[in-house]
């Protein structure tokens, strides 16, 4: 498949649709938020929308797709986590449920060849072939750990959804790269970002609607797969989206010192929960967030692996520096009492 920009275009076109089903027909049908549930005095708003950025997904990917080689799993499990955090949006489950969901819909990528392979010798050209038991575990925490840490974006507004779409044309633009070579991928990757620029340009200058673990989950486990299928490119993706997932780690570490569960959240330990707490104003959360995003998403498009890894470790003990510094000195003290 070569470049062509119009399924691109069409992409868009049914993002804008479902983004105005969104915003008319949810709230006819009764598909608002629970401000109530937060103690938040506002009116109450679309959600959730993610699942109507699944269903973009799925129209695009019928019209134009089907013929990728084992992408009817990806499909499969796509449709398996947005029913059930849709269900989770209206009706919160058990947070091991939902965990179990995720691992169960990640095994079955890999039970199902969709799994990393190699491994990439930095200083050789030279690619290891991961035995499959390995790779296969690696994939399950990768896809994961993806998912949860869009998720944990979605404190702030637009923030999961303009992260996918950079994302996304970072995976585009590499799997049309020579190294690459996977015309199919890059095309899907396009159209996903172009489904989620419509969704990105309606909450663009007020919040409009509320994504949901339906968007957010959906979103990180499209972008988790893409990079699986882009011949294992993990390290591109770590580093255009290191914001969420260091900061996933962070939190969970920290969540862990205080002996509990990394993913009982409510305790205003991410980072844009902290800018917040500080007074920024979610459209400067969201200028830092992507600036950083697409300086790093850039510029990992001119690095081989070596200068990828070099990359990763600098901005990571960036980040952690600077979180460790932000972090709250009441529980800076009850961890080191601890």
């Amino acid at each position: 498949m070569d470049f062509s920009w119009l399924p691109i275009i069409i992409s868009i076109g049914i993002g804008g649709v479902l983004l105005y089903i969104t915003l008319y027909l949810f709230p006819l049908i009764h598909l608002l938020d629970f401000p109530e549930r937060y103690g938040i005095t506002r009116a109450k708003l679309p959600y959730p929308a993610g699942i109507s950025i699944v269903i973009g997904f799925l129209i695009a990917f019928f019209l134009f797709f089907t013929s990728v080689p084992s992408f009817e799993w990806v499909i499969l499990g796509l449709s398996i986590i947005a029913i059930v955090s849709f269900i989770d949006d209206r009706y919160p489950l058990p947070a091991f449920f939902r965990l179990s969901i995720q691992a169960g819909v990640a095994l079955m990528m890999v039970s199902n060849g969709i799994y990393i392979q190699f491994l990439t010798n930095p200083t050789s050209p030279i690619a290891f072939h991961l035995p499959f038991w390995i790779g296969g575990f690696i994939t399950i925490i990768w896809i994961v750990g993806c998912m949860n840490a869009i998720n944990w974006l979605d404190g702030v507004p637009n923030l999961s959804v303009i992260n996918g779409m950079l994302s996304s044309l970072i995976i585009g633009i590499l799997s049309f790269s020579p190294v690459v070579d996977q015309p199919e991928l890059g095309m899907i990757a396009f159209c996903f970002a172009g489904i989620l620029l419509a969704f990105v340009l309606g909450n663009f200058t007020k919040t409009r609607y509320i994504l949901g673990d339906s968007g957010s989950m959906s979103i990180g486990f499209l972008l988790a797969i893409f990079s699986v299928f882009a011949g294992g490119k993990m390290a591109t993706m770590l580093i255009t989206m290191s914001i969420p997932i260091f900061d996933g780690i962070f939190v969970s570490a920290v969540r862990i010192m205080q002996k509990r569960s990394p993913f009982s959240g409510k305790d205003n330990l991410h980072l844009h929960d902290q800018l917040m707490l500080k007074n920024w104003k979610n459209i400067h959360i969201i200028i830092l967030y992507t600036t950083i995003s697409l300086f790093l998403g850039i510029s990992v498009l001119f690095l081989e692996t070596k200068g990828k890894l070099v990359l990763i470790f600098v901005s990571a003990l960036s980040f952690f520096i600077i979180r460790w510094i932000l972090l709250p000195k009441k529980l800076e003290k009850k961890n080191t009492v601890q």
